[in-house]
């Protein structure tokens, strides 16, 4: 840049620093203004609202709203909840109908028989009875065989496993790449990652 560039570029500042604070100046005064005039209407809804509603306008409202309420609570008689004659002859009914215990003595089997009786007769009555003393049908299951055994892909030569190569041992200073197997300590070992010895 020259010397000419450089104070028009200055010239340029001086006139666009000139007109921005003329725009701040006029903007803050018109904010300001627009600031009174709501200050204005404020207090004016303030004075308003103050004449229109008051708690004493609400309170009768209220009251009758809270005794219709009330009313409709039923209102208890004699001071008491329940009839205790009634609550004396439930519980009554309630324990009447517990078995009296024998003292001293546990179920026995006897007593339990016919109850286990009942429960397996019924268990075995859903069992289906075989007929002719056969459980399935010979031809129906060589079928079902034979449709298993087609519905399986037919084996390729040479390409029914993948081949895995074992390794005897693992060498504890050396690296593995990853997928690599091994005997080790009795067990099988696959490298999940390339090792780097053992760590």
């Amino acid at each position: 840049m020259n010397e000419r560039e450089l104070s028009i570029i200055r010239a340029l500042g001086e006139e666009f620093s000139a007109v921005l604070a003329d725009l701040q100046r006029t903007f803050e005064g018109k904010i300001a203004a627009q600031a009174q005039t709501f200050e204005e209407k404020l207090a004016s809804l303030s004075v308003v609202l103050q004449k229109c509603v008051t708690g004493d306008d609400v309170r009768p409202m209220l009251e009758k709203m809270v005794k219709e309420a009330v009313s409709h609570i039923p209102v208890p008689r004699d001071g008491r909840d329940y009839d205790p004659e009634v609550l004396q002859k439930a519980v009554n009914d309630a324990v009447a109908n517990i078995p009296q215990p024998a003292d001293g003595k546990s179920l026995t089997p006897d007593d339990v028989r016919p109850m286990l009786e009942q429960m397996v007769k019924e268990a075995v009555s859903h069992i289906p009875v075989p007929r002719d003393g056969r459980d399935y049908d010979p031809d129906v299951l060589q079928k079902a065989v034979l449709d298993a055994v087609s519905a399986l892909p037919a084996p390729q030569d040479g390409r029914d496993a993948t081949a895995l190569e074992i390794l005897p041992a693992i060498d504890d200073q050396k690296s593995f790449p990853r997928g690599t197997y091994a005997t080790h300590q009795g067990g099988l070992w696959r490298a999940y990652e390339k090792t780097h010895g053992m760590r």
